[in-house]
């Protein structure tokens, strides 16, 4: 293979926009990453632990807890029928209600988030393979692979 061939091959491997497009993907990850953390500090109260309740909705069953009736249909009420009376707040409280939808609404950020993180981070890694590829070919016909 003579130079000329080899010049127009490099040519053609246009790692410029390669690395631009990497460089695109850093800064668009850094940034997806601290709109990632600021969320996390926005909605602190309205995230679950481990999916379970967010500490503003064990907050409020907490109190609710407080408020539920000793007797119900006039018996005494049993750890079953206080169970089943705070799921019944669930529907009924207007503050919990909203509390349980606004700690639905941040964990699917929080998730919506996460998904774009991982996308750019797998992109990020598929493009660094290629760009490894192709200095692997410039290598090879720069001779620099021949000598060894």
């Amino acid at each position: 293979m003579n130079i000329d061939e080899k010049k127009e091959i490099l040519a053609k491997l246009n790692t410029k926009k390669l690395v631009e497009r990497m460089k695109e993907l850093e800064e668009g990850l850094f940034t997806t990453m601290l709109h990632h953390a600021n969320l996390i500090l926005e909605e602190t109260q309205n995230i679950g632990r481990a999916g379970g309740d967010s500490p503003k909705v064990k907050e409020l069953l907490s109190m609710a807890t407080f408020i539920c009736p000793a007797e119900i249909e006039g018996k005494k009420v049993t750890a079953d029928m206080r169970d089943a009376w705070l799921t019944k707040q669930r529907k009924e409280s207007k503050e919990l209600n909203e509390s349980i939808q606004a700690q639905a609404q941040a964990q699917f950020q929080l998730d919506a988030s996460q998904a774009t993180m991982d996308a750019m981070k797998e992109e990020l890694r598929g493009t660094r393979a290629v760009l490894a590829l192709k200095t692997a070919q410039i290598n090879f016909l720069s001779g620099a692979d021949s000598n060894g």
